[in-house]
């Protein structure tokens, strides 16, 4: 537990640093970090380490989503690492996780999810899928779930004559197709609807949130997946009974 209450910050800040970067196209590869207050530079170590929360020349601070991460973070390795975790030691499960609090973040700020951070996800589920034996099965429902998204954000893009559904979504979607087979996937989409219609009609009922102030649909996929990984059994158990 200690171990992770020291690592899971720095994987946290790991996070942050891709958050700020991805929506603005900036290369990860390119560190030259700074203060968007002062706009002084911070090293690599410095960036890792304390510039997550405060900036350590003119005390400016970072967005309170930045906690969040590095609490999610933290969260996120101890359930990896604990025996008592029900996803102890799933490497499959931290991976797609840790990108998911990105793409929650990106999407939620900037209403961003990065193309290439889908396909990465996507040929992590192929890659497991073979490990496990079930590449045929995996490849049927990625390409089952591709083929219907496309076709119905055609149909409603035709009808109501705007964007529907985003790719990035749609992308994500088949994300999870290839890493947790379609019926994770179907839930997934089941009880994001269901929290998005919920949020999205409370939201309308103060007057001074527009619209393009609500929330996009890629966080309601994610709550929505860890809803449908840890809980759809239970869901189809009451349904049946």
């Amino acid at each position: 537990t200690i171990l992770c209450l020291l690592v899971g910050p720095l994987l946290g800040n790991v996070a942050i640093y891709f958050i700020n970067r991805l929506p603005k196209r900036l290369s990860i590869f390119s560190l030259n970090p700074h203060c968007q207050s002062c706009k002084h530079p911070h090293s690599f170590l410095q960036l890792i380490l304390f510039s997550s929360i405060r900036c350590v020349y003119c005390k400016h601070s970072f967005p309170f989503r930045n906690i969040c991460v590095l609490f999610a973070t933290t969260f996120l390795l101890i359930s990896y690492l604990s025996e008592w975790s029900v996803v102890f030691l799933n490497h499959q499960f931290f991976i797609f996780m840790f990108n998911c609090i990105i793409i929650f973040y990106t999407d939620l700020e900037y209403c961003f999810i990065h193309f290439y951070q889908n396909i990465f996800l996507i040929f992590c589920g192929f890659y497991f899928a073979s490990e496990n034996l079930v590449i045929f099965t995996i490849l049927l429902h990625s390409f089952s779930v591709f083929i219907v998204l496309i076709l119905f954000r055609k149909i409603f893009n035709t009808i109501y004559k705007r964007d529907t559904m985003g790719l990035g979504d749609i992308f994500l979607l088949i994300a999870i197709a290839a890493n947790w087979a379609l019926p994770i996937c179907l839930g997934t989409l089941y009880f994001g609807s269901i929290i998005a219609v919920m949020c999205n009609l409370s939201l309308k009922g103060f007057k001074n949130i527009s619209s393009l102030q609500q929330i996009p649909f890629g966080p309601y996929l994610i709550v929505g997946f860890l809803i449908s990984f840890f809980y759809l059994d239970v869901f189809i158990d009451l349904l049946i009974n």
